[in-house]
């Protein structure tokens, strides 16, 4: 009897967690689905019209087609702005040098803050007429380069994406340092003694044994991208800016679904941000796995 109540211990521990994952997870993302269907205001009676919100979605929806896209431009600019930043900084801090360690906390001080904060702030600096980048640029004679950096259509998800680097570029230093201090010391010791400069110990022992932890950041970068939404809708006037030119795809569902009362179209547009998110990611996985296999 006693033997029959071990072997069921373990799933009664993971019970609460399944409980909390199908009513609060499993069950809305179903029912997603199924509002993504209908032609439904979010109250009232629900007008089936089967596919025709994806139909929308894929084939007349210029905005979010253009949204799409701003998702796309926002993750590659997050490799460089959080990822590349971020495996700099932890190289470079990662010398035993007495105020590094300060500056470790300096650098991952902005992870604790609001986003909406965050994003309050750095509006303030693009400011066009009172902003610190704009104030700058005269203080240095180049009024010519100021401008409204959240409103010209050419600048704003680059405006974005720097904000986004400042926040979560020390997040990312806090990953690759930790993956640096376990590699051991004797490795790029050996280097330093065939005459290998630093630059070279970095691209030929410490970059190739980070890859696990590249394989990580890539993709917490791409996921990330797509559950971005704080920062564009505080920063480019809620979630659009000049022409749609800062409108990404979290956005435009949440104006589709609760402000112009399009529940129906607002689900289905979730779906496929979701598919492609979980597809994408999946694959990449996979292949990153092969290759760490074959390498």
């Amino acid at each position: 009897m006693q033997r029959g109540i071990d072997r069921y211990t373990p799933y009664l521990f993971v019970l609460p967690a399944l409980v909390v994952f199908v009513l609060f997870v499993l069950y809305p993302a179903l029912d997603n689905f199924r509002y993504s269907f209908f032609d439904w205001r979010g109250f009232g009676p629900m007008e089936w019209v089967g596919w025709a919100n994806y139909e929308r979605a894929l084939g007349s929806d210029g905005i979010f087609h253009l949204a799409f896209r701003n998702n796309i431009l926002y993750f590659l600019g997050t490799i460089g702005s959080e990822v590349a930043f971020g495996l700099m900084i932890a190289f470079l801090l990662s010398k035993p040098l007495p105020l590094f360690s300060g500056l470790r906390v300096l650098f991952f001080t902005p992870m604790v803050l609001s986003m909406t904060i965050i994003g309050i702030l750095w509006s303030y600096i693009y400011h066009p007429q009172i902003g610190l980048i704009n104030s700058l640029l005269a203080a240095v004679g180049q009024q010519d380069a100021a401008r409204a950096w959240l409103g010209d259509p050419q600048t704003i998800i680059a405006a974005v994406v720097i904000t986004s680097g400042w926040t979560y570029g020390g997040f990312f230093m806090l990953l690759f340092y930790a993956g640096i201090k376990r590699i051991p010391a004797a490795l790029a010791e050996a280097a330093r003694l065939d005459g290998a400069s630093e630059w070279k110990i970095f691209t030929l022992v410490t970059f190739p044994l980070l890859r696990p932890i590249l394989v990580i950041a890539l993709l917490l970068c791409w996921t990330g991208s797509f559950k971005a939404f704080n920062l564009f809708w505080v920063m480019t006037g809620e979630g659009g800016g000049p022409y749609h030119s800062g409108e990404i795809v979290a956005t435009w569902i949440m104006k589709q679904a609760f402000q112009f009362s399009r529940m129906g179209y607002g689900a289905a547009l979730a779906v496929i941000m979701t598919i492609v998110v979980v597809v994408s990611s999946t694959a990449y996985l996979l292949y990153s796995n092969r290759q760490r296999l074959e390498y």
